[in-house]
């Protein structure tokens, strides 16, 4: 399956995750350990950056991707993120508000994923 569809399904998963009634959650997932959900956020939004990444990788052929196009996947992951942060708000009133926190967490995944997943092809060149 192209990367490209496998990105597409995940955004179309994180759009649902971040806008269905957040009473179809437990509370922090059943871990019991409070603001355990921002990892989840930044896990959420790591994975996206990296298959983002991936999509950009594989347009290349392989080849290491030049700087503009990595500013891009950084801004772009941390757009959508902070974007779906503001749906909550615009979009979700009641069920779900928007967190400065989550936000945090959502914009230090998409940094995270993006170092991850230039680490992984810079040892894999090597």
């Amino acid at each position: 399956m192209p990367r490209k569809m496998i990105f597409g399904g995940y955004v179309v998963l994180v759009t649902l995750l971040s806008v269905l009634p957040s009473q179809l959650f437990p509370p922090s997932v059943g871990t019991g350990l409070p603001y355990a959900d921002k990892g989840i956020h930044l896990v959420l939004y790591a994975v996206f950056a990296v298959l983002l990444y991936a999509v950009y990788v594989e347009r290349s052929g392989g080849r290491c991707l030049r700087g503009g196009v990595q500013a891009w996947i950084v801004a772009a992951s941390a757009g959508y993120a902070t974007a779906m942060e503001f749906c909550q708000l615009w979009f979700c009133r009641g069920s779900r508000t928007f967190d400065w926190a989550d936000a945090v967490a959502n914009l230090a995944g998409a940094c995270l994923g993006w170092a991850m997943a230039r680490w992984v092809l810079w040892r894999a060149a090597r």
